[in-house]
């Protein structure tokens, strides 16, 4: 969903998808808001825009308590989630 934007989303609830999805008689209304929120669930956070502080989010993840030392996958902007061995 991350390519499509909530128009194309829309359209799809509107006429439905040949094979899959039925459409959809709904006020625009309705429709543009269903768009909006499926679009948000497939989201990552850059697009999202969360609240709080990044840089201290960053510290936090970065510094002394040493999340970055199970959860990242050769440098600061590639990271990924480590499982225990158990």
């Amino acid at each position: 969903m991350r390519t499509r934007s909530s128009a194309d989303i829309s359209n799809i609830i509107r006429k439905g998808m040949p094979g899959g999805m039925p459409p959809f008689a709904l006020p625009e209304a309705e429709v543009g808001a269903i768009a909006d929120y499926v679009r948000s669930l497939d989201a990552n956070a850059f697009d999202s825009k969360p609240r709080g502080d990044a840089a201290a989010g960053g510290r936090f993840f970065f510094g002394a308590d040493s999340c970055a030392s199970c959860h990242s996958a050769g440098g600061a902007n590639i990271l990924t989630f480590a499982l225990p061995d158990d």
